[in-house]
C-alpha cells in the first residue's frame, strides 16, 4: 500500500474543542502522548481517552455513508466499512463508536464530504505523517 495514507477520525468533546481551538498541535500532542506512551497502561490511556472524545453514532454514520455513495459504481459497503476504488481512487473508511479510520491514497477522499456532515467537531490525525487537523478548517469542494 504505497502512497497511502491512514487517518484517525475522533469526535473531540465541547470542553476539549474549545480549549485546544485554534491549538491543533497541542490536541495532536496530547493524543500523541496517549497513543505511544510506555509509562501509561492501557486502561489509563483509556480513561483519558474517554475524557476527550465522545462517541459515535455508528448506525447512523453507515446510513449517511451508503445514502450519500449508493449511486456510485464504485462504491461497496461491508457491514462497517465503505469503499470507493477506481482508477483514481483507494479509499476504505471504517465505522467504529469511538473513531473512524480513513485509509487512502488521496489527501481529500470521496470520503470528505460525509465527514464534514457528521460533525464539525472532528479532529482527524494521521500519525505516521505527523499530520492533523479539526475538519471544519479544511476547504472540501
Amino acid at each position: 500500500m504505497d502512497n497511502y495514507r491512514t487517518f484517525y477520525i475522533f469526535k473531540i468533546n465541547k470542553l476539549f474543542t474549545t480549549i485546544y481551538d485554534n491549538k491543533d498541535y497541542n490536541l495532536f500532542m496530547f493524543f500523541n502522548e496517549i497513543n505511544k506512551s510506555k509509562k501509561l497502561s492501557i486502561k489509563d490511556k483509556y480513561k483519558i481517552y474517554k475524557k476527550i472524545v465522545r462517541r459515535f453514532n455508528k448506525n447512523s454514520i453507515n446510513k449517511l455513508i451508503y445514502k450519500n455513495h449508493i449511486n456510485n459504481v464504485y462504491y461497496k459497503k461491508s457491514n462497517n466499512m465503505h469503499c470507493i476504488i477506481n482508477k483514481y481512487e483507494n479509499s476504505r473508511i471504517y465505522i467504529n463508536n469511538s473513531f473512524i479510520k480513513l485509509i487512502t491514497n488521496k489527501n481529500i477522499s470521496s470520503f470528505s464530504k460525509d465527514i464534514r456532515e457528521i460533525d464539525k467537531d472532528l479532529f482527524i490525525i494521521d500519525f505516521n505523517n505527523n499530520d492533523f487537523f479539526f475538519i471544519k478548517n479544511i476547504k472540501i469542494k
